[in-house]
């Protein structure tokens, strides 16, 4: 039986993008240059507005060179 991955929390996502964004003193826009990803989306992410998809989550968390680690955030 195959069993599905757990879900990333989206909020554990955008914290740690966040928290990079800000120890880097990066704007949503080098960001967004950075990664392909709208400045937009980033902003709307970033602020509750939105929940993007996985595949753009990965593009951010590269561009920051973070990665998601299972159980990292507890």
């Amino acid at each position: 039986m195959n069993k599905k991955p757990d879900p990333i929390d989206p909020h554990t996502i955008r914290l740690a993008i966040a928290a990079e964004l800000d120890r880097r003193r990066w704007s949503n826009y080098r960001l967004a240059k950075q990664s392909g990803v709208s400045a937009v989306v980033i902003g709307r992410f970033l602020s509750r507005q939105r929940d993007i998809k996985a595949s753009t989550a990965a593009r951010l968390m590269a561009a920051l060179g973070l990665s998601i680690q299972k159980g990292a955030e507890k």
